[in-house]
């Protein structure tokens, strides 16, 4: 019959597919983990940041639709997933006056460096008057 389903070959496609997103996802690391030696060639931790940030996103990607099975479920994982997106881009767009705008305050090099003149200045200062306490001024 033709309609006979052979035992086996279902499993044997899909260990053949897990071991490709496998060794993909081994050789994702060993990419990541070399891109950590760029900034010995000069290149920007923005750039090594970015670099690795590309492989993270393809390895979950791999994951997601490989080991998790959705590249082989229907659409309708898309209407799931919407809300999950809005309500995670809502939030950090909440957050954003709170902790992205507030928490890191920025200090210019002149205000540091008056700010420590003017400290050693004061030191100087308080030096020169108990010299002269002791000289008995």
């Amino acid at each position: 019959m033709a309609d006979e389903h052979t035992p086996g070959h279902d499993e044997h496609s899909h260990d053949a597919i897990f071991l490709k997103v496998f060794l993909v996802l081994c050789g994702c690391t060993v990419l990541s983990f070399a891109a950590d030696f760029l900034p010995n060639l000069h290149v920007g931790d923005g750039v090594v940041g970015t670099i690795v940030l590309a492989i993270a996103v393809a390895k979950a990607l791999c994951v997601m639709l490989f080991f998790m099975h959705l590249k082989w479920e229907q659409n309708w994982k898309f209407v799931v997933l919407a809300p999950t997106v809005i309500l995670s881009v809502g939030l950090c767009l909440a957050l954003v006056p709170d902790i992205g705008l507030h928490y890191y305050s920025v200090q210019s090099t002149e205000t540091r460096e008056a700010a420590t003149a003017a400290a050693a200045a004061s030191a100087a200062a308080h030096a020169d008057n108990g010299q002269a306490e002791k000289d008995g001024r």
